[in-house]
């Protein structure tokens, strides 16, 4: 059994505001794992201060990136309720956030946070590599963001788009701001920024589970 999409896969969300929320999604009664990922493209007009749902799921933060006033970060939470669910992310102070939810089938179910990666450049086209710890099982969820940068990245072999979302506006003196997020399959993965601009990116392996010593999943499989 591959690590799936689960059932909760709701559209990525933009919010300039003190918090954002996921339209409602029900994860399914398999599925082990709700993944949020988040973005604020400048932390100086308000950063992270939590994460909650209207269920009683825990949240737990996997990984996160800052550099200068850009921020990605990864939250999880274990065993995720079957019942439509709401996450909403908070802040300090209005913000430019963007947030994408959804739920995996097959993880384990403790400490499923493996190998990380993380590069950031101004002004140069650039790539973020990751070598897995377990390289033949799990998923990797990348997390980009990139300021005056109207090109999304190139999606390789084994990488499909899970969201992505270009802003803009006077606050930003007229950058734009592309985000994106998408998981890959297990093994060495690379992103490469197709456009210069000022860049972060973060990848994150999630473990899949092992049954008897043996790995329970081989891949990725999109729902």
């Amino acid at each position: 059994m591959a690590i799936t999409i689960g059932s909760a896969n709701p559209a990525m969300v933009y919010a300039e505001a003190t918090s954002i929320a996921n339209a409602a999604a029900t994860p399914g009664a398999s599925d082990s794992l709700l993944v949020a990922c988040v973005a604020v493209d400048d932390t100086s007009e308000g950063d992270i201060t939590g994460i909650s749902d209207d269920q009683t799921n825990s949240w737990v933060q996997g990984d996160d990136y800052l550099v200068g006033t850009q921020r990605v970060r990864l939250y999880y939470a274990l065993a995720p309720v079957n019942a439509a669910t709401v996450v909403t992310v908070t802040f300090g102070t209005a913000t430019d956030a963007y947030l994408k939810v959804f739920s995996l089938l097959g993880t384990v179910t403790t400490s499923p946070i493996g190998t990380t990666a993380k590069s950031t450049a101004t002004g140069t086209a650039g790539t973020t590599s990751i070598t897995p710890g377990i390289t033949t099982s799990g998923i990797i969820v990348w997390i980009i963001e990139q300021v005056n940068n109207s090109v999304y990245t190139a999606l390789g072999a084994g990488q499909v788009d899970q969201g992505q979302i270009a802003t803009g506006g006077a606050e930003k003196s007229s950058a734009l701001v592309t985000t994106e997020i998408y998981t890959a399959a297990p093994g060495a993965q690379s992103a490469t920024i197709s456009k210069s601009a000022t860049w972060i990116a973060m990848a994150v392996e999630i473990k899949a589970d092992i049954v008897a010593g043996f790995a329970h999943s081989q891949g990725i499989i999109v729902g």
